[in-house]
């Protein structure tokens, strides 16, 4: 709903959907962007259409806290790895607990995604 009712343009820059966009010349592909960045919240009012383009931008410090997130989850995950193979495959022992709720807090995303599709 969201996209036809931009008329399948970037709410920010005016770039048509399937249409090589104005500033990189890549073909344009419209999507829908939580202005709050909680995809959670599919509220019409935190809903905007932009382009691929403006999407980044919207999203770029996200993306950064999310890569931080990421990195920080995979070092966990590492280190709760070795701790359980060094006491004979029990997770539980030895691990703190403040490191598996991290552990479970950044492995459980949530959110909802709006699909449509221009034919």
């Amino acid at each position: 709903a969201v996209k036809i009712e931009a008329g399948w343009r970037c709410e920010f820059c005016q770039a048509e959907h399937g249409k090589p966009h104005p500033a990189t010349g890549s073909p344009v592909v419209i999507a829908t962007a939580h202005l709050d960045g909680d995809p959670r919240n599919c509220e019409r009012v935190n809903l905007i259409a932009v382009c691929q383009k403006c999407h980044l931008l919207l999203d770029r410090s996200r993306h950064s806290r999310h890569r931080r997130e990421n990195r920080e989850l995979e070092e966990l995950r590492r280190i709760a790895g070795y701790v359980a193979r060094k006491l004979g495959g029990v997770i539980d022992h030895g691990i703190p607990e403040e490191v598996i709720d991290r552990i479970r807090t950044l492995s459980n995303p949530k959110g909802c995604i709006e699909v449509s599709v221009k034919r």
